[in-house]
């Protein structure tokens, strides 16, 4: 997966979800981590 920083976007995600955008890249690039695709549990019933 390639990211793109934009300075912009990073302060704006930065100040609605106090989160910027190297620390998303740790998540992204741990081994450990896993995806969950919510739409998909909605379906099934899952929150």
């Amino acid at each position: 997966m390639q990211l793109e920083f934009d300075p912009a976007k990073e302060a704006a995600n930065l100040a609605k979800h106090g989160v910027d955008f190297s620390t998303v890249l740790r998540v992204f690039e741990d081994p450990d981590s896993s995806m969950i695709n919510h739409r998909e549990h909605r379906e099934h019933g899952e929150h």
